[in-house]
């Protein structure tokens, strides 16, 4: 029997890679939320690298608002990181 390929979306990707910069433990976010290591450490240099875009799906085929939306959430994915690392540095610096 082969295993089935798990897929994850791309908002739950950005959420384990911000969580895993957050609390300053890729073991062990990738441990509660069932992702291997390497996958998780895969998803944090796709992000430094290219940026919330990585994660997002195609748009062709797809209409103006739906490519409005997924813009907007991609700024608000990319500020939402920026602030959660903003907290972080002001904890530390605290």
């Amino acid at each position: 029997m082969s295993k089935k390929q798990k897929t994850y979306t791309g908002e739950f990707k950005l959420q384990i890679v911000v969580e895993s910069y957050a609390n300053g433990s890729v073991g062990e976010t990738a441990a509660k939320h069932g992702v291997h290591v390497t996958q998780l450490n895969n998803w944090r240099r796709q992000l430094l690298s290219q940026g919330g875009d990585i994660f997002k799906k195609s748009t062709a085929g797809k209409s103006d608002e739906q490519r409005k939306i997924e813009q907007m959430e991609s700024t608000i994915g990319r500020l939402a990181l920026q602030c959660d690392i903003l907290k972080k540095t002001a904890e530390l610096l605290n």
